[in-house]
Order: C-alpha cells, then structure tokens, then sequence
C-alpha cells in the first residue's frame, strides 16, 4: 500500500497518524505537493482519494463511529473551511509555494482566527468531559490533532484560553504515531517554542 500527500497538509498528517494508531504499514511519500489537500491511498488496484475515504478504509472494523463522524464532519466544514485553512494558507502555503514573497491578506486571517478561535472554545467545552472526540481515538481526534498542529507551528494558538484542549493534545503528542508530525518542518520558517514540546502548558 501506497500513501501519497503532503507533510503540511493536515489531512495526510492526520491519516498517518490514524494508522499508526490501526497499526497498518503504509509506503509513503510526503513531498506530493499536487495531493496538498487531497491525500491518495492505492491498495494495489484500488485507489482512494481525500481524508474521509481513507479514513474510512482505516478505521472499518472500528465500532461506535458516529461521534467520531459527527466530529469529522463539523471539522471538515467549519474550523477547516472557515478557520484553519485561510490562516494556513496565508502563514505556511504561500511560503512554500512562493518561497516567503507572498504577503498575507490581513483582514481575511482576522476573520479567520476568530473562527478559529470559536471552534477550538467548543471542541475545549466537549473535551472537558470526555477524553477523545469519540467512543476511542478515532479519526476525528487524528484529524484535529494535525490541523491544531499546523496552527501551533506558527503560533495561532493561544494555549490559556484552551486548558482542556491543551491537555487532550498534549496526550496526543505523546503517542509514538505522533513523532513524525514533531519532527516536519517548513524549510525557512521556523516552528513555535511549544511545537516539539509535549508537556508544554
């Protein structure tokens, strides 16, 4: 099996880490930049394509998913869309692809950190209760922990505001899957102080 995508894309970010938690062994390559947001398993004939079919594929013979897709879900179509993904695409896409001569919109990653912001209060309220997104670390809590990884590189997160969600990506951090995310860097564009920190609240 084949899993092809980027390193700075949290997507495949996510998938790697979900399989090493399911313990399947994939080849992959992280410098695809053309699967930048849409990661590609090939299982010799059979081709997959985007997080959720992968995922999906991954996680087959889990059991009590609807949380976890409910979290997947509300991910994929508001703090990605909305939050995320206009802040990093401003903070870490255009470096790439423009080495550093991109400037950032400023008043398009206001907006979006205040979306930012107003997801990762309710995903701190859930998670005061409860210790994954799901019944069990599914894809849901792997999807999040690589987008909040993303963020956290370059500084978008202010760790006071979030106790609970600091506590739940700090045990995150600390599974082997994890090891990989730490260790990816952006060329030129160096990672926050609590980026390689597990116990860093």
């Amino acid at each position: 099996m084949e899993l092809f995508g980027s390193k700075f894309c949290p997507f495949y970010r996510a998938l790697k880490l979900l399989s090493f938690e399911r313990m399947f062994e994939f080849f992959s390559d992280d410098n695809y930049l053309k699967y930048l947001y849409m990661p590609l398993l090939i299982d010799n004939d059979r081709k997959m394509c985007g997080f959720l079919a992968v995922a999906e594929w991954i996680t087959r013979f889990d059991t009590n998913k609807d949380m976890d897709r409910l979290w997947s879900f509300k991910l994929l179509t508001e703090l990605w869309p909305l939050g995320a993904s206009p802040v990093l695409s401003h903070r870490i896409l255009r470096h790439i692809i423009a080495d550093g001569t991109g400037y950032p919109d400023n008043v398009k990653v206001r907006e979006a950190r205040r979306e930012v912001q107003r997801n990762l209060l309710n995903v701190n309220e859930y998670l005061q209760e409860n210790m994954y997104l799901g019944e069990q670390f599914g894809a849901s809590d792997a999807l999040l922990a690589a987008m909040i990884s993303l963020l956290d590189y370059v500084s978008e997160i202010d760790w006071s505001h979030y106790p609970d969600l600091g506590r739940w990506y700090m045990s995150i951090k600390g599974r082997p899957g994890f090891n990989f995310i730490i260790k990816s860097k952006i060329a030129g564009l160096a990672a926050s102080t609590q980026y390689v920190q597990i116990d860093f609240m």
